[in-house]
């Protein structure tokens, strides 16, 4: 939708949302109570509901879906650098991509794992993604004008 048309469209849905919540997960969860009908949120979140036996259904955007890198990193001059390298050692081994995945199964997170022999559910290509400037859109600058966009546009829009 570009941003300008995406705001336009939000704005628009402002009329159907009940509760804009300071949590990621917090709209899926109520969802999954039965307090409200639709949330919006992480993909691996809704799926976890589920996965916990409550009545969700995960549906991804055919427009395209926004997405999230979590990383793990070493801190320059930090107090125990070997201590840092074994630990990213043993996080990027496949032993350690597997205890993600099998604590995965039993709790929330249901997210793709960095290496391709770990199986999973969804591979990451089977997932079409928004075009996502990260530059323009994941700098300080850039969040704080987007926040103060959808204060004004979105949030502040006729009900």
């Amino acid at each position: 939708m570009g941003e300008d048309e995406g705001f336009k469209f939000l704005a628009a849905m402002n009329k159907n949302v009940n509760q804009y919540t300071r949590s990621g997960s917090a709209g899926i969860r109520a969802a999954a109570k039965g307090e409200t009908t639709i949330g919006i949120t992480f993909l691996h979140d809704s799926v976890a509901q589920t996965v916990q036996g409550y009545p969700i259904k995960t549906i991804a955007p055919c427009e395209g879906t926004g997405y999230e890198i979590i990383s793990s990193a070493i801190i320059k001059n930090g107090p125990n650098p070997e201590g840092a390298r074994k630990w990213m050692d043993f996080v990027l081994s496949p032993a350690g991509q597997n205890v993600a995945r099998h604590r995965a199964t039993s709790s929330r997170s249901r997210r793709t794992r960095t290496r391709r022999s770990i199986r999973w559910r969804r591979k990451p290509s089977e997932v079409k993604l928004i075009k996502l400037d990260l530059d323009k859109y994941g700098s300080k600058e850039g969040r704080e004008r987007l926040l103060t966009r959808w204060e004004n546009e979105v949030f502040k829009a006729p009900k």
